[in-house]
């Protein structure tokens, strides 16, 4: 009896090692065709921050040519210091499809460190927060830097330059957009949340949103609160779709749908009106490059939608090993509760 205890013990452990190493690699390795297409950099901000990041450069790329330029900023799970993981979400179903336009476009992709975020909530619960209560992070500062120098270093359409961002991405997303409203021609923010007290900064800025209904990590009320102030506000230009019984990761769905990508390059930063000029100064530093589901547009009413607590969990797979292991625990205690009674007979 004892080795069959022994047995089904080891057996269980193993188990709940094979679904955390199972998550751990959904969360990690970009494709060999991702990073074949997105060369790998550092770079330094002004303050002397060191931020890893990968630029797409189109494949007819020359000087003599002028290119959209996208900002992607990637979700929670992606956060490291391999400089690729911020690949796996979303983006490389956009660069999947051998016909997107985003093939035409330099795409940089910044990663951010694993014990830092993007904008610092508390929880991903707090969807509508203060940008005056919560400073600018560096690593979102170092960003715009980056963004500014790209264009200053290659050759960029400074006229169609826009920003999409997933989850904690999503939040970077319209946090740039507050604090930057005249930095970007169009913005996709997906599944995030922002201030909306600052929606008036954001009147006339082009936005198409997304959200699932039944996300259980960001509630929905992070987006319907921003699309209901910025159309309060007058922005007759922010679409939101919403995706019916679907929960946080919808981003493959949204970077699948072409249109999106059709929609975000037809706007112009010239077509704004009273659009100034981002005045932060790009530094003088150096790059080092280191070794479909269809959508709606449902009308947005004022929502009181809530969702469940529930605390970061990157892809959502490290949840899948955590709910296992109490069931693991049991198994193993039933177990010994029978070889209890079986000796006191």
């Amino acid at each position: 009896m004892r080795k069959r205890f022994i047995l089904l013990f080891l057996f269980m452990a193993l188990l709940l090692s094979a679904l955390s190493g199972l998550c751990t690699a959904s969360a990690a390795g970009a494709s060999e065709d991702m990073l074949r297409l997105f060369d790998a950099k550092v770079f330094t901000a002004s303050d002397g921050l060191s931020l890893n990041y990968r630029i797409h450069l189109p494949e007819d790329y020359s000087s003599e040519k002028e290119y959209p330029l996208i900002l992607f900023m990637h979700g929670a799970g992606a956060r490291g210091s391999d400089n690729q993981t911020q690949l796996t979400q979303g983006i490389a179903n956009a660069f999947s499809n051998s016909n997107s336009r985003i093939h035409d476009c330099i795409v940089i992709a910044p990663q951010c460190p694993l014990d830092k975020k993007w904008v610092n909530v508390t929880t991903w619960n707090d969807c509508n927060y203060s940008t005056d209560a919560i400073p600018e992070t560096r690593e979102l500062k170092a960003v715009v830097e980056l963004f500014l120098k790209t264009q200053a270093d290659y050759s960029v359409d400074t006229d169609r330059v826009y920003c999409m961002g997933l989850s904690m991405g999503g939040f970077a997303t319209w946090d740039l957009a507050v604090r930057h409203p005249n930095l970007f021609a169009a913005i996709v923010p997906i599944c995030g949340g922002g201030d909306n007290r600052k929606a008036e900064l954001l009147k006339d800025l082009p936005i198409w949103t997304f959200h699932g209904d039944a996300d259980p990590t960001v509630p929905i009320t992070g987006t319907t609160n921003m699309v209901n102030s910025l159309k309060n506000a007058g922005n007759t230009k922010v679409k939101y779709t919403i995706l019916q019984g679907r929960g946080h990761d919808i981003w493959n769905d949204v970077f699948s749908n072409e249109a999106v990508f059709m929609w975000l390059l037809t706007h112009k930063l010239s077509a704004r009106p009273s659009v100034k000029e981002e005045t932060t100064v790009p530094p003088t530093v150096t790059d080092t490059t280191p070794q479909t589901t269809p959508v709606t547009d449902p009308p947005v009413t004022n929502s009181s939608e809530t969702a469940p607590t529930v605390s970061d969990v990157g892809n959502g797979c490290q949840s899948s090993a955590v709910a296992a292991f109490p069931a693991l625990v049991f198994s193993a205690g039933a177990l010994l509760t029978l070889k209890k009674k079986r000796n006191l007979r």
